[in-house]
C-alpha cells in the first residue's frame, strides 16, 4: 500500500516485514494492524508456531485484515529473503562480532532506497533471532529502552520500527536513487558463501570445527562491502579459476602416474 496521495509507488511497497517463528496469534494480528496504519503491506511469516489466521489474530488485525490474509508463509528465513538487496535484523543483544547495533532512526532509511528490495526481520518472542539467522542480515537494529526493563513485545517492536519507516517515507528522509549498479541479491551472496566455504575447506584454510565462526567473519566483511552483481561474479570467477588450475595439476599428476606404471617403462 502506498502512502503517496497520487497513488504513485512508495518505497514502503518494496519493504518486507518478516516475522520468524511467531508464537502468538495476537502478535501476528497486531502486526498486521500496525502495518496497515503505517502504509506497509508485505508481511512474511517464517515457520509460524501458531495459527496466524486464528480468530484472535483476525480480531487484533481490525482493518489490517487484508495484510494478514495476504501474507506469505514460508518454511525458512532464506526463502523469505529471496530477491532482497538490503536486509536489517532486529535484536536486543549486541553481537559477538565487530558489528555495531544501530538505532531505528539511523539504520532504517537504508531500507527505503528506491528500486531495491529490502527486508526487516523480527525474531521469535521468547528468544529473538539466533546467530545463524542474524548472519543473513547486513545491518542490525536495537530499540533503545529502559535498561532495567528493555524487552519489548513483538508487536510493540514492529510498531516502533514501522512508525519510523512511515515518517522517513513521508518526510522524504531517504537515500537518493542509486546511480551505481545494485548490490547482489541475498541468494547470490548465499551461493557465494557456500562456494567460498567449500573451497576454503578443500584447500585447508578452514577446518570443519572452526568453519562456522570463520565464515561469520567473512559474511560481515562482505556485508560491509556490499558487492554488486558484477563484483560478486568476479569473486566467484577467481575461485572457479583456481579450482580449474587445481584440476589441471591433478590431471597431470595422474598422467605421470600412468606413464611410470606403463609396460614400456619396465
Amino acid at each position: 500500500m502506498s502512502v503517496d496521495e497520487n497513488n504513485q509507488s512508495s518505497p514502503l511497497d518494496r519493504l518486507r516485514i518478516i516475522l520468524v517463528e511467531p508464537a502468538g496469534a495476537l502478535n501476528v494480528g497486531s502486526t498486521a494492524r500496525i502495518m496497515r496504519n503505517m502504509g506497509l503491506s508485505r508481511l512474511i511469516i517464517v515457520n509460524a508456531a501458531c495459527d496466524i489466521l486464528a480468530e484472535e489474530a483476525r480480531r487484533m488485525a481490525v482493518h489490517g485484515i487484508e495484510v494478514l490474509e495476504n501474507c506469505s508463509q514460508v518454511a525458512t528465513l532464506a526463502e523469505a529473503l529471496q530477491g532482497c538487496h538490503r536486509i536489517i535484523a532486529t535484536t536486543s543483544k549486541p553481537r559477538h562480532l565487530n558489528t555495531p547495533l544501530e538505532t531505528p532512526q539511523t539504520a532504517l532509511p537504508w531500507l527505503l532506497t528506491p528500486n531495491l528490495e529490502s527486508a526487516l526481520i523480527f525474531g521469535p518472542e521468547d528468544r529473538g533471532l539466533s546467530n545463524s539467522e542474524l548472519n543473513h542480515a547486513q545491518r542490525f537494529v536495537g530499540i533503545p529502552a529502559n535498561p532495567q526493563y528493555s524487552s519489548l513485545n513483538l508487536a510493540q517492536a514492529v510498531a516502533v520500527c514501522s512508525y519510523e519507516l512511515y515518517q522517513m517515507a513521508t518526510e522524504n528522509r531517504l537515500e537518493p536513487p542509486l546511480e551505481t549498479p545494485p548490490n547482489a541479491t541475498f541468494e547470490a551472496l548465499e551461493g557465494y558463501y557456500q562456494h567460498l566455504e567449500s573451497f576454503l575447506l578443500k584447500i585447508g584454510y578452514l577446518y570443519p570445527h572452526t568453519a562456522t565462526a570463520r565464515m561469520e567473519k567473512f559474511r560481515q566483511f562482505y556485508h560491509r562491502a556490499r558487492p554488486t552483481v558484477e563484483e560478486l561474479a568476479l569473486l566467484r570467477g577467481i575461485i572457479g579459476h583456481i579450482e580449474s588450475i587445481e584440476q589441471l595439476f591433478l590431471g597431470l599428476d595422474s598422467l605421470k602416474g600412468k606413464k611410470k606404471n606403463s609396460p614400456s617403462d619396465r
